[in-house]
């Protein structure tokens, strides 16, 4: 039956042909990146084996092709279904004198399906027989010449449209040394309830034009990028449904990572080329000297700084000039006064044992030169005494009146002007020693603790260490104390290890303000079970006219607090946790 059916939708197909006269056949030429009609539907399918959006044209007869064929019919269209999967939308039919829609071979391959969304289907028969079987829908006459039955007509409610997404927004390869080109796998998924989705994956061109890619058209794609660090790819995937509604993905951005920095060379240090006199204790940071080629782009647990090299310093003569971690330090005081003392401070990066050296020369502080001293007047026959007046001339020393003068008189004669009155010998009060001010005495020191950043903040007495460090873990501690009055140092150390070194995964930095911040980085070994002692110390500051600032030694204040630093994650091969 079914055989005879068909040879006889098939004479029926060609006699339909012959009345209309006009025929939209089969097209010629590409289909372009095998969405022939997704974006505007088009009179008929072409040549290739693609998936076609057809809309048949008033007075026409509309033809599927090889591939999947959608046809959007509405009173009055004529339709011949083609040889893959047939899809007919019904739609909204305008009224009008001619109200049927002829459809030629339907059900031939047993996949075809009429979509009339919310129509109610009338006078379908409960037998077929060889005749062309007629159903109304929406007060549209159907006539199907083929094979068809009650479950070919789907009356659901409307699908709803797709929303496709991607699992992530960022896809990182690292570079491989061995091929020239990378390649990665990229899924989409929808939200259920969407009826013959297509796929159309599409790449940003350098136009910020997204580009169909030709035969990309699965919920699945192979991308490839350029085997070099730093290069990017956008993709994404448009959707688009049965009723013509298309959605796109949120992009994916796929790039290439790797690490190629090779350290060429020291940064100068412009401080120490300043050459005057040092006056005052000075420290200078040694931290990000290093000069790299090469790129990178990767990101923690990855060394983003220093890149996996490690800078040793060291500084001659160890006199006035010494290494504080990656700061040298400069004591004022201990280079000699009006004079010029070389230094040599050298650098090793122990990677590649690059060494540099940076010599340079330091100032001692200039003397102030003391006000010269006053001297007493000679002693002499005549004044024996310079500081007693003479009694017989107290004015000073005089000359004697010329007798050949009127009224002159000589020494020696009755004329001779009386002594004046012995008066006790005056001695002069000795000098009072200058007075200098005394030092203001620091307040009754504050009460110092240690705290967390807030006031409010209990500060934490154990760190505990879960998961894989990805980036570094800190705490803030502070002072309660004016930064007006006191002078800070910060010290951390082992507990029970004074002297020893403290280990490189833990610090604490600035070491001379208010706060201070303990920075765990993921280096620190697996299973650290190790307690610390912060150390903060509290110095009155006083001022004097004629001096500098200095740290008066009554009334320091220093108070330590213990932390306790537990590792208890457990992934030695991965730190950071991270994967590709």
């Amino acid at each position: 039956m079914k055989g005879k059916k068909k040879l006889l939708s098939v004479l029926l197909a060609a006699a339909l042909v012959g009345q209309m006269g006009v025929v939209v056949g089969v097209a010629n030429g590409d289909c372009a990146a095998n969405e022939h009609g997704r974006k505007s539907p088009v009179a008929a399918a072409c040549i290739d084996p693609v998936t076609h959006w057809i809309k048949p044209v008033a007075g026409t007869l509309a033809i599927g092709g090889n591939g999947k064929n959608i046809f959007y019919v509405s009173a009055g269209d004529s339709i011949t279904c083609g040889g893959g999967k047939n899809i007919i939308v019904v739609e909204k039919s305008p009224s009008g004198n001619n109200q049927q829609v002829e459809i030629n071979n339907f059900g031939l391959n047993n996949n075809d399906k009429i979509y009339a969304f919310g129509a109610t289907v009338q006078n379908f028969p409960e037998e077929f027989g060889d005749e062309p079987t007629e159903i109304i829908i929406d007060g549209i006459t159907f006539t199907i010449n083929g094979n068809i039955t009650k479950e070919d007509i789907i009356t659901n409610k409307a699908p709803v449209a797709p929303n496709p997404q991607i699992a992530t927004s960022n896809v990182n390869l690292p570079k491989d040394a061995n091929n020239e080109q990378l390649e990665t796998t990229l899924s989409v998924t929808l939200n259920s309830g969407v009826i013959e989705p297509f796929y159309t994956w599409e790449k940003l061109d350098e136009n910020s034009k997204w580009i169909p890619i030709e035969n990309a058209n699965e919920s699945t794609y192979k991308a490839t990028i350029e085997n070099t660090i730093g290069k990017t790819a956008k993709y994404r995937c448009s959707v688009t449904d049965i009723l013509r509604r298309t959605r796109d993905s949120a992009p994916v951005t796929i790039t290439v990572t790797g690490c190629e920095k090779t350290a060429s060379d020291l940064k100068p240090i412009n401080e120490l080329a300043e050459n005057k006199p040092l006056s005052e204790d000075k420290t200078i940071s040694l931290e990000n000297l290093i000069e790299f080629t090469g790129e990178c782009n990767l990101t923690a647990p990855h060394d983003t700084v220093n890149h996996g090299y490690d800078v040793t310093w060291t500084v001659t003569p160890g006199i006035g000039a010494k290494i504080d971690g990656n700061k040298l330090v400069l004591t004022a005081a201990e280079f000699p006064k009006d004079a010029t003392t070389p230094v040599t401070l050298t650098a090793t990066l122990n990677k590649d044992n690059i060494i540099k050296e940076y010599k340079f020369s330091v100032k001692g502080a200039e003397t102030t030169p003391e006000p010269p001293e006053e001297t007493d007047p000679p002693v002499t026959p005549e004044n024996p005494d310079p500081e007693k007046p003479d009694p017989e001339n107290p004015g000073g020393p005089t000359t004697d009146p010329d007798p050949s003068k009127p009224g002159g008189e000589t020494p020696g004669t009755d004329s001779e002007k009386p002594k004046p009155e012995e008066k006790p010998e005056e001695k002069p009060e000795p000098p009072k020693p200058e007075e200098k001010p005394e030092d203001p005495k620091p307040e009754t020191p504050p009460t110092i603790t240690i705290g967390g950043k807030d006031d409010n903040e209990k500060p934490k007495d154990e760190i505990n260490i879960t998961e894989p460090i990805k980036e570094p873990i800190t705490q803030v501690y502070k002072i309660n104390a004016d930064e007006s009055k006191y002078a800070f140092h910060w010290e951390l150390t082992e507990k029970g290890k004074a002297a020893a070194k403290t280990p490189t995964y833990i610090s604490c930095s600035p070491n001379d303000k208010k706060e201070t911040t303990v920075t765990i980085t993921k280096d620190i070994p697996i299973n650290t079970d190790t307690t610390f002692v912060l150390t903060a110390t509290a110095t009155p500051i006083t001022k004097t006219k004629t001096r500098a600032a200095t740290a008066d030694q009554n009334g320091v204040v220093t108070v330590q607090h213990e932390i306790r630093v537990v590792n208890t994650a457990n992934d030695p091969d991965n730190p950071g946790n991270t994967t590709t």
